[in-house]
């Protein structure tokens, strides 16, 4: 939200101010009509999945300084990496998935480290 990217859920409702609210919540980031019954699912999604890439990136970044490269740098590639994989998921509009499979080759580090998570 403090970057104008946060995800706000809301219920549209029949006033004749839901312009106005819509207009206000969409200068804080992207806006997503959901039903009322899905708000914690979303508010889970949304308010929650910041702290799991915080993890993932950090244990990225921990890998590469445990095989040498500096913090800083290790957290600046992870971090670089994280929001260009977003922007590719965000452009093609693809199951995630179909990307890993794209990046995975036969054989390679990648495959090996997916079959390591999995």
């Amino acid at each position: 939200v403090s970057l104008g990217q946060g995800c706000i859920a809301y219920t549209p409702h029949e006033s004749s101010k839901s312009k106005l609210i819509l207009k206000l919540l969409s200068t804080c980031g992207h806006c997503f009509e959901i039903e009322e019954k899905y708000f914690d699912v979303f508010t889970a999604l949304a308010g929650s999945g910041p702290a799991f890439i915080c993890l993932i990136t950090e244990a990225l970044a921990d890998g590469a300084v445990k095989m040498g490269l500096s913090r800083n740098l290790a957290l600046e590639v992870a971090t670089k990496m994280i929001s260009g994989t977003a922007a590719l998921l965000l452009q093609d509009k693809n199951h995630p998935a179909i990307l890993k499979d794209q990046i995975c080759s036969a054989g390679g580090m990648s495959i090996a480290g997916i079959h390591a998570l999995e």
